[in-house]
């Protein structure tokens, strides 16, 4: 039985979702790799980072279009200034495609016979956690930052997401 994963592990899986910093990585993508391991499968165990990526695989919902450069261009400028850019420009550019209305990735019949288990580590343990991240981040960030800068300095790509993530 594969387990799906989004995140590398110790144990044996199928890693989905490991690109370089210049290939864009979208919903669409990971649930059609995803799509792929299961295709053959009677059962699998997947082990997602996000609800958004998680509900993309489990349940039958829409995604929304890829649109242009050109388009999501305009979309940025004419959403200058919002509170939250970044999805007002998405919500923007959706709306000049001419994309049907999103609805929740939330929402959705399930696509699989499921079982979902929540394991919630105690919060002492997701503390530490978080203090060792932060820790690896700060002592790290830095560097790692300069790459992508001198990356994109000497004419490398990188993608939007990464570039607008926390931390770079």
């Amino acid at each position: 039985m594969p387990v799906i994963t989004n995140q590398a592990r110790r144990r044996p899986a199928e890693l989905v979702g490991v690109v370089s910093v210049t290939e864009e990585w979208t919903v669409a993508r990971h649930r059609a790799l995803a799509e792929e391991i299961i295709a053959s499968e009677t059962r699998f165990v997947l082990d997602a980072g996000t609800g958004m990526y998680l509900n993309a695989i489990l349940l039958d919902l829409p995604l929304a279009p890829k649109v242009s450069t050109e388009l999501r261009r305009q979309a940025q400028e004419a959403t200058e200034g919002q509170p939250n850019p970044r999805r007002a420009a998405r919500a923007k550019e959706l709306e000049l495609a001419g994309a049907a209305g999103r609805g929740s990735v939330w929402e959705g019949d399930l696509l699989y016979d499921t079982a979902i288990v929540y394991l919630r580590p105690e919060r002492h343990a997701v503390d530490a956690a978080i203090d060792e991240r932060s820790r690896r981040i700060t002592l790290n960030g830095l560097e790692e930052a300069g790459r992508l800068r001198d990356m994109d300095s000497a004419g490398t790509r990188i993608s939007t997401q990464v570039m607008d993530s926390v931390g770079v």
